[in-house]
Parts: structure tokens; C-alpha cells; sequence
């Protein structure tokens, strides 16, 4: 394999109720952790990445949806070896929502992943989300404003121009 992702996205209540794997381990942090390193010492030459959304929110009511929290997660995460994140720029609702209403309700936030580019600049951040096509990924990347956005997951939308 090229890469191994380690999928903390889906909001399916089979996978993050029953199995609890999935966006609850934004949660979990601790299993995810774990499993990250893991990961990362099972296979030595092939580098690891994970996506995830931008916040959580619990059928329990509990809401992990903040800056400090998504900061916390990538930076533990990060610790133990991986360098490369999906980031989904909506939050997951759990237990409120279907997983396709959880792709199209939740509001956008992109200047979170943004900050987050910024905040962990030796990362590799690819934003996810909203985006329908090149035009669009174009604008998403130069909207940001600011170049280290373009650098840490624009570069290769902007420059292959084969892509449209």
C-alpha cells in the first residue's frame, strides 16, 4: 500500500454506536491514540493518515466542537506518528443524524482547517466537504488568504490544471 487511513469520519450509528469505532473515537481519544500508534509501528515504511471531522456532537447531548479540542486530538495524534489528515470541515452528529444528512447538514467550517494548517504547519491537511469540483476547490484554496493554506492542500488543486 501507497498509504493506510485510518477512518475517525463515519458517523453511521453502526460503526460509532455498536462497534465503537469511527467519529466516536474523537471522543475515545485514548482508543484512537492507541490505534495510531499501532499503526504506525505495524508498518514501518508506509505512512499513515487519518480523517476525521472538525468537531463531534453525542446523542447524549455532549459536544466536542471546538478549536481547543480538535487541536488536542491532531496534536496526540500526531505525537505518535502521523502526519497527514482528511480533515471533513463539518462537525458529526451522532445519534441526530443519518450519515447523509451528516455530508450536507452541519454548516462548513472551513477557516477551522485552516487554523489548523497554520497551527501544525509540518502537517499535510486535506480539506473535505463541500467541495464540488475544481472551480470550486480553486476558490476554496485561494479564499483562504493566506499562503501556507495553499501550500499545505492547494498546490496540487491550483497547479494540474489537467484536472478540469
Amino acid at each position: 500500500y501507497d498509504e493506510v487511513n485510518l477512518n475517525i469520519d463515519c458517523p453511521s450509528s453502526r460503526v460509532s454506536g455498536e462497534r465503537k469505532f469511527g467519529a466516536i473515537l474523537m471522543k475515545d481519544c485514548e482508543a484512537a491514540y492507541s490505534v495510531v500508534e499501532g499503526m504506525c509501528k505495524s508498518v514501518k515504511n508506509v505512512p499513515i493518515s487519518i480523517k476525521c471531522r472538525v468537531g463531534i456532537e453525542l446523542e447524549d447531548g455532549e459536544i466536542l466542537d471546538t478549536f481547543e479540542h480538535l487541536v488536542g486530538f491532531i496534536g496526540r495524534v500526531q505525537e505518535r506518528g502521523c502526519k497527514k489528515f482528511f480533515i471533513h470541515a463539518r462537525k458529526c452528529v451522532i445519534g441526530g443524524l443519518t450519515p447523509a444528512q451528516n455530508r450536507i447538514v452541519p454548516p462548513l467550517n472551513y477557516p477551522r482547517v485552516y487554523d489548523l494548517c497554520n497551527q501544525f504547519p509540518d502537517c499535510e491537511f486535506v480539506i473535505n466537504g463541500g467541495i464540488a469540483g475544481l472551480a470550486s476547490a480553486k476558490l476554496l484554496c485561494e479564499g483562504s488568504g493566506d499562503e501556507s493554506v495553499m501550500r499545505s492542500f492547494g498546490n496540487e488543486v491550483i497547479e494540474n490544471e489537467e484536472m478540469e
